[in-house]
């Protein structure tokens, strides 16, 4: 098991809930397990110091309303240590960042209830030079997508200050600027992502000669420290806004091998890989929780990749997924767990498997 270096406050993203109930105060936490009721929370111990700093906002902003707020979601993206003092002061000056970080005006009233009421929050200081620690974005959820108006990616620095930002979230990866869209999946432990992507590049153990295809790449976490080593890389994700950032974070390294695909991997996998008969030495898997569907394992058997990297947080479907290419000519020499989520019941495994 490779540890966690920070077994507390060491998230760095949350999914926090707000509302108000039978006349009750506000209420600013989560949901409660298997049920739609906010459990008020004033502090969570697995949560950068920045993001429950953050809830002590939202308590203190329900506090002085006396309008009924419906029960909303909120994301809030932790900034803290990324850009702050365990970042070198250079990494402060990179352009993505200054934009992500550049203050905006708030909304009117960024509590918008569906029923038409709300209450405004006020933006507290129109000058600030303290770094901003946290970034986050409200949207409705109640069944229905936000519309784009309704989101508004947000940062607040430890003085209480609000003001808007971008739709990117900088984090700083091997001392690299790494973009991931405001509504988009970052891996949640801070300090164990480099570990992680080790792990990954030591098992594809790249010549310079391979071809490899990152599926369900995200915004190419993987594929940016793999590109240099690599004859041709190609990402494949869902979300759009996730390929592009995968474009952008590969761009400053000047990797022209790389070429990322906007699509479901199901499709993408079947049309423009087996298809085209255009098989990848290398193929690295991060699939949801739920695995690999039936297409995309059928996909990989008709490519037959010499190499295949799974990331998994689930390992009860990744034992599933790897007893069926263990029953179509692979064998799994490697598994390696890093505890990603320590507090909890919740593991990544990272595992090798090798075409006979």
């Amino acid at each position: 098991m490779i540890p966690s270096p920070r077994p507390f406050n060491y998230r760095g993203k949350a999914d926090f809930w707000v509302g108000k109930r039978d006349g009750q105060d506000g209420l600013a936490g989560f949901l409660r397990r298997e049920s739609r009721d906010i459990v008020d929370v004033n502090r969570c111990e697995i949560i950068t110091e920045s993001l429950n700093q953050v809830l002590k906002w939202l308590h203190r902003q329900l506090g002085k309303s006396s309008v009924a707020v419906n029960r909303r979601q909120l994301t809030a993206w932790s900034l803290g240590g990324e850009v702050g003092a365990d970042v070198p002061a250079a990494a402060l000056n990179d352009p993505a960042i200054k934009k992500a970080l550049r203050g905006q005006p708030l909304p009117p009233d960024i509590f918008r209830s569906l029923t038409g009421q709300g209450y405004s929050v006020q933006r507290e200081s129109s000058h600030r030079k303290r770094i901003p620690e946290t970034l986050f974005h409200a949207a409705d959820i109640c069944g229905h997508a936000a519309a784009p108006a309704d989101i508004w990616p947000l940062h607040t620095d430890s003085g209480g200050g609000l003001a808007c930002c971008g739709e990117q979230i900088p984090r700083i990866i091997k001392g690299r600027t790494f973009l991931v869209p405001s509504q988009g999946f970052f891996q949640a432990n801070l300090y164990l992502v480099e570990q992680l992507v080790d792990t990954v590049v030591a098992m594809c153990a790249l010549t310079g000669r391979e071809t490899v295809l990152d599926a369900y790449c995200g915004s190419g976490l993987f594929s940016m420290l793999l590109a240099p080593a690599a004859r041709r890389i190609f990402g494949i994700e869902l979300r759009e806004k996730a390929i592009i950032c995968a474009r952008e974070n590969l761009a400053p390294a000047g990797c022209e091998n790389a070429d990322f695909i906007s699509g479901d991997v199901e499709e993408v996998m079947e049309s423009r890989f087996v298809a085209m008969e255009q098989s990848p030495d290398i193929l690295i898997l991060d699939p949801p929780r739920t695995g690999c569907p039936g297409k995309v394992l059928s996909s990989v058997n008709a490519l037959k990749p010499k190499r295949i990297v799974y990331v998994s947080c689930n390992p009860a479907t990744q034992a599933r997924d790897c007893r069926f290419f263990a029953e179509h000519g692979y064998t799994l020499p490697c598994l390696q767990p890093l505890d990603m989520f320590p507090q909890t019941s919740h593991i990544e495994i990272v595992a090798l498997l090798l075409r006979e």
